[in-house]
């Protein structure tokens, strides 16, 4: 029975492990090709499957565009949870902290960041799937909803401008991608550190009003 259920278990890794494969294959081609020039059989052939195998994994290539960002808006979720949240009572402290999460997101994947920033103003909608996806639509929503509670914090302790939260955190999406913009147009090749410390002298200009004092690159 052990022995049952030790190789269901390795079944079930090697399944996923082939699932994430084509994953990260169809984020390499959408950012190569774009979304919409993507076809399952460059995803299958990237990542060294047949189209058929593709098949036994997503039922169409929107279930796969769906799936990718699910697992991108996952890990920015992730990353905010643990390097955010737990510096939420010091509020220049997790703005630092937020600032640099979406660095690194940017960072890791910088060619969907444009078409992540269309998936937010189509609230999930996704090419060729007029139906809102709604597992992505209420990860979008907490993940602005930990957001949120960065500047409520700010302007609860005075710290960042009195205004509504909510249009501080409008502004904090429009300088970031603001910034993804600008590095695209220009060929940026700066490390991590320095594309944080650039974006954030701004960000912390912008919603308390003063620049900031000099911080530690991590």
């Amino acid at each position: 029975m052990q022995e049952r259920i030790s190789t269901t278990s390795r079944r079930e890794r090697e399944r996923e492990q082939h699932r994430n494969d084509i994953l990260d294959a169809a984020e390499e081609e959408f950012a190569k090709k774009g979304i919409s020039n993507a076809t399952i059989e460059d995803i299958a052939k990237r990542a060294e499957f047949s189209v058929g195998s593709i098949y036994n994994f997503f039922s169409n290539k929107d279930e796969v565009i769906r799936n990718v960002f699910r697992r991108l808006l996952n890990a920015r979720i992730s990353g905010v949870e643990r390097n955010v949240m737990p510096f939420i009572s010091d509020p220049l402290k997790a703005l630092e902290q937020l600032s640099y999460t979406w660095v690194r997101h940017y960072s890791e994947h910088f060619a969907l960041i444009r078409a992540g920033q269309i998936l937010r103003s189509s609230l999930g909608k996704l090419d060729g799937d007029p139906v809102a996806d709604k597992e992505i639509v209420s990860l979008l929503r907490e993940l602005d909803e930990k957001t949120l509670s960065v500047f409520k914090e700010g302007v609860r302790q005075g710290i960042f401008h009195n205004i509504d939260p909510v249009l501080l955190v409008v502004m904090f999406y429009g300088i970031c991608n603001s910034f993804s913009t600008y590095w695209k147009q220009i060929a940026d090749t700066n490390s991590l550190e320095l594309r944080h410390k650039e974006l954030y002298k701004v960000m912390h200009f912008a919603i308390t009003g003063h620049p900031p004092k000099e911080f530690d690159e991590k």
